[in-house]
């Protein structure tokens, strides 16, 4: 931009952005902190070039500015590193507040000792709620049901903080590949960059040769070790336990999205308290119309009497306390599965009576947190995955498969149970999933998947929807009496009603006796509708025909062997080898399959290897 920065270079791009800078009243730092010194100075190609081009501009004045331009430093780059400095008018935000969840040491409740206290301490607190419990139920006003809940989680907390104790969260870990090889490239580097600019003559030609040598040394130091440590980070995943895998993916992709986030300068505080306000004039209902229609919300005023009608009983409730999945995560009342087990026999007297006021005034509890998930596409979801290694230059093809199954197969299983389906429906359906098995295995878009979906024991998209429909229905009959569709279902007397369609799933027809099937008639019968599938798509296809004879995962997916030996194995199933037709070695035939097995010359190789091997 020549005499407003004080550089000699002038283009037509340069005065362009000056005048938008002066029509715009930007200020330009650079002129009143750096002003003709440049950021850009290259030496190649025999001439030295500088100008002034990264620019720091502002739209309002800053207090107590310096600005510091690194030409000493090579980084690789022709572009200098700017350093600006000042004084921010805004005071920082606060610091952030505790962990939102309360964390105790559970794995102290595997030792005897330890387990003894926590069962009687919690006993005691908990015999105490179970008389407080008691007397609500012949009260005649209605209980306070949070705060009965609150001092039902509390007595739980004191029992966890006097046995085990709680403990702070743990600090997320960054990983850096930084190693002392790549900071001794890099030091040279930068002292070969320093020989050059300070040297002069025949010898400064020779110094940028040997920087460009260090420069290229470099980028290949840093190459190598990303690809070293990418390659650790995949065998990690493929060897750890799943759930790891899983929540490693999840935390990755969580990072990767971006999410619109009401901020304030003044901290997050503040931005929720800007956000509440708004909402609160939202919804203060002065938008409302002013002729609206009386409310019908109906007020208990008596409780319902417990008898036998009533569902909640000690047994009961035990029976789902033990079911409860553990390794999840609490929700807004912090208790988890781990904490409710070694107590179960304190616990369940004091949520039944709690139930049973719940059902009594017609409350609701909730134990956990309920959220909304919201699902996007499922090709986005898949090319997210790709990008973080689940493609066929990542990580291996059984982890890619089970992450898949994982994070993408249920999207598309959402509402097949209760959807009926045409021809072209069905297609669109496997056209979504052919998309993305080929983002793993690779091969091009009209390349077909049936052996990807073989090796990997992935049904069809037919093939879910039946299989999904015929648990739908035989979950459907064996509903509580007291559930809506068991009362709608004999009122269902057109033919034409979708409730008749899924009753003609071809895997519900093969049941002999369908009004007393049990869960185990039900997985053979499944098993027996896929096997029939498989013998059917063996017999139309080739290569299918020549693969694993039986459902399941293919060992060539398992077995131990080099990522190289598996990639030849897979394409050979794939049937992308021998590739096109081409004379073979022997000088007999060209290579093809039939011709590789039976070929003298392909025989040799691999009796040498067998020779080798052992």
């Amino acid at each position: 931009m020549g005499s407003f920065l004080g550089d000699h270079a002038i283009t037509s791009r340069g005065t362009s952005f000056l005048q938008w800078i002066q029509a715009t009243g930007l200020t330009c730092w650079n002129e009143l902190l750096a002003f003709g010194i440049p950021t850009f100075l290259s030496g190649g190609s025999g001439t030295s070039r500088s100008s002034v081009i990264d620019l720091f501009l502002s739209t309002f004045p800053i207090f107590n500015p310096s600005m510091q331009i690194r030409s000493d430093l090579s980084l690789g780059s022709d572009h200098k590193m700017v350093n600006l400095t000042f004084t921010p008018y805004v005071s920082p935000p606060p610091p952030p507040t505790n962990h939102p969840r309360l964390l105790w040491n559970l794995s102290g409740l595997a030792q005897p000792d330890t387990l003894k206290i926590y069962i009687d301490t919690a006993s005691g607190s908990l015999d105490n709620l179970t008389e407080q419990f008691s007397a609500f139920l012949s009260s005649s006003s209605p209980p306070p049901v949070d705060s009965l809940c609150s001092a039902f989680a509390q007595a739980i907390y004191d029992a966890l903080d006097t046995a085990v104790g709680r403990r702070t969260p743990r600090t997320m870990q960054k990983y850096w590949f930084w190693s002392v090889d790549l900071q001794e490239a890099m030091d040279l580097r930068e002292r070969s960059y320093q020989r050059w600019r300070h040297s002069s003559g025949l010898q400064k030609a020779i110094c940028w040769m040997r920087h460009q040598d260090a420069c290229h040394a470099v980028r290949l130091s840093v190459q190598r070790c990303r690809h070293e440590t990418w390659k650790e980070f995949c065998n990690k995943l493929a060897t750890q336990d799943f759930a790891k895998t899983t929540a490693t993916m999840k935390r990755i992709k969580s990072h990767r999205q971006t999410s619109p986030v009401f901020v304030d300068p003044g901290g997050p505080q503040v931005a929720a308290n800007k956000m509440a306000d708004h909402l609160q004039q939202i919804f203060s209902g002065q938008f409302l119309p002013a002729r609206r229609p009386p409310d019908q919300t109906v007020m208990i005023s008596s409780p319902i009497a417990i008898d036998e009608s009533c569902p909640f009983t000690h047994l009961s409730v035990e029976s789902a306390i033990f079911k409860l999945p553990t390794r999840k995560t609490p929700g807004v009342d912090n208790l988890r599965a781990e904490m409710l087990h070694p107590i179960v026999k304190q616990v369940s007297p004091v949520l039944c009576l709690l139930f049973q006021l719940c059902w009594q005034w017609e409350c609701i509890y909730c134990l956990t947190s309920v959220g909304v998930t919201i699902m996007t596409s499922s090709h986005k979801s898949m090319r997210a995955l790709q990008s973080l290694g689940v493609n066929h230059t990542g990580l291996s093809r059984l982890l890619s498969i089970r992450l898949y199954c994982q994070f993408i197969h249920p999207q598309f299983e959402y509402g097949l149970a209760i959807s009926c389906f045409n021809i072209k429906q069905v297609a669109v359906l496997e056209k979504a999933q052919n998309t993305c098995l080929h983002m793993i295995f690779g091969g091009h878009s009209t390349s077909s998947t049936s052996v990807f979906r073989h090796l990997g024991n992935l049904p069809s998209m037919r093939e879910r929807i039946l299989t999904l429909g015929f648990k739908f229905v035989y979950c459907a009959f064996w509903l509580p009496d007291e559930t809506l569709f068991t009362l709608l279902r004999p009122v269902l007397t057109n033919p034409a009603h979708q409730w008749f369609k899924l009753l003609a799933n071809p895997i519900w027809l093969s049941l002999s006796n369908r009004q007393n099937a049990d869960s185990k008639a039900c997985k053979h019968a499944i098993r027996s509708f896929l096997n029939q599938g498989l013998s059917l798509q063996r017999s139309q296809q080739i290569l299918l025909s020549a693969c694993h004879p039986s459902l399941g995962v293919d060992p060539i997916l398992w077995l131990p062997m080099t990522n190289y030996e598996r990639s030849r194995f897979i394409r050979w199933r794939m049937g992308w080898l021998p590739g096109r037709p081409q004379p073979c070695s022997c000088g007999l035939h060209t290579t093809s399959r039939h011709h590789v097995i039976e070929c003298t010359g392909a025989a040799i190789p691999l009796q040498k290897t067998a020779d080798f091997s052992s």
